[in-house]
């Protein structure tokens, strides 16, 4: 079976990119400038194929408290960790702030490393594996708080909900007492190992807590209401044009769910939804956005260039995309008043124009094709890049 690994990541602002290249170099982009910040190798004896990796706890963030009571909590927000599973179990932390590795967790896991999540609250770090346990790690120490079983099958996502509950998914998806280590509640929902696992910010309590989950091979993405109680399954659903890869949520005090998806084969979707109800019909994308290069004549036809992932950033009224390849990631900012006629569109439909490097490319100009997206059909392709340049299109399909 083939997982797709987590293996960029944005950091909480979206200020910087993290990606683990398939020969275990950590590299550490600018988004705003597009500069390489930092390249880290593990020594020969720590090189281990990174399985998924993400940003740690950070002072900048709004819940971390800039005054804890905790001082190592504190200083771990200071460090700027990125932790890093790899293919033999053990987990690597290493530090933005200082440029070096800040520990090593060992001795937890005897298989692959499949999910991180940071529960700030407790100073834990919770890890997932094929070897089918779940791990709750103390960050400071680097020692083991708890671990036990979690499933017949390797457990691919967790999702840490409070200090008492957690999510994982296998086959199924399973809710936690963390305490007790027993199993309050199963779901459904898919027909193939469910790969991520998303907890939705609660806004108002009377309407619930929510989460999403996205399995293998499954262009579908569910909506799930976390109630003990609540035998109606899955609320809502939203299509992609394939597999999703990488999802991110913001969920504001006032207006819709937004998420943005960037699916395996590089297209990024824009969903907006207000979670008051379950819904029948599966939703489509509010629009979706691929990339196209520049033609070098008339008689040639542009190619599609990958989107790598996407960041929504609190506060700001659009999205951080990054596309191209990892060789020299483009970093560009999408309003979400893309398909409303702002921006150089008319009556919805993006035209051809061409403003300094930034180009729109129409459904027409890739020759049609049906899974170009929504929005009327229409894909919206951007940056002059020569179609001379292969690598751009191979280095994705390497990944």
């Amino acid at each position: 079976m083939s997982l797709y690994r987590n293996i960029i990541a944005f950091s909480h602002q979206g200020e910087y990119l993290a990606y683990s290249s398939p020969d275990g170099c950590l590299k550490i982009w600018e988004t705003s400038t597009g500069t390489l910040k930092q390249e880290f190798i593990p020594s020969s004896h720590l090189t281990a194929t990174c399985t998924t990796l993400t940003w740690g706890p950070s002072r900048t963030i709004s819940n971390l408290p800039k005054k804890s009571k905790n001082e190592s909590l504190a200083v771990i927000g200071d460090l700027q960790l990125i932790a890093m599973g790899t293919l033999t179990g053990d987990i690597l932390l290493y530090s933005f702030t200082n440029a070096e590795l800040y520990s090593l967790l060992a001795n937890g896991h005897t298989g692959a490393v499949n999910d991180i999540y940071w529960h700030y609250v407790t100073n834990s770090l919770f890890t997932c594996s094929s070897d089918q346990h779940i791990i709750q790690w103390d960050i400071s120490s680097g020692k083991i708080k708890s671990k036990w079983k979690a499933d017949k099958f390797a457990v691919y996502s967790i999702c840490v909900i409070d200090e008492n509950r957690l999510l994982s998914a296998s086959n199924s998806i399973q809710l936690w007492d963390i305490k007790q280590k027993s199993v309050i509640k199963s779901f459904g929902g898919h027909s193939t190992e469910i790969h991520r696992l998303l907890l939705i910010p609660t806004r108002d309590k009377s309407l619930g807590e929510h989460f999403l989950s996205a399995a293998i091979g499954d262009r579908v993405i569910n909506a799930w209401q976390l109630n003990e109680n609540n035998t109606k399954g899955i609320i809502s659903s939203f299509v992609s044009t394939s597999e999703p890869g990488n999802i991110d949520i913001l969920l504001r005090k006032k207006g819709p769910l937004r998420m943005s998806v960037v699916t395996k084969d590089g297209h990024f979707h824009l969903f907006e939804h207000t979670l008051n109800g379950s819904m029948k019909k599966p939703l489509s994308p509010k629009f979706t956005i691929q990339i196209a290069s520049k033609a070098n004549n008339s008689s040639s036809k542009p190619y599609l260039i990958p989107i790598l992932a996407a960041n929504i950033s609190e506060g700001l009224d659009s999205c951080l995309i990054t596309y191209g390849s990892f060789i020299k990631p483009v970093f560009e900012r999408i309003s979400w008043t893309y398909s409303s006629g702002e921006e150089g569109t008319s009556g919805g439909r993006p035209n051809r124009r061409v403003t300094g490097q930034t180009e729109f490319t129409t459904e027409e100009d890739l020759g049609g094709s049906e899974s170009s997206g929504f929005m009327d059909g229409t894909s919206i392709g951007k940056q002059n890049i020569g179609s001379s340049d292969p690598s751009l299109v191979d280095s994705w399909k390497r990944g």
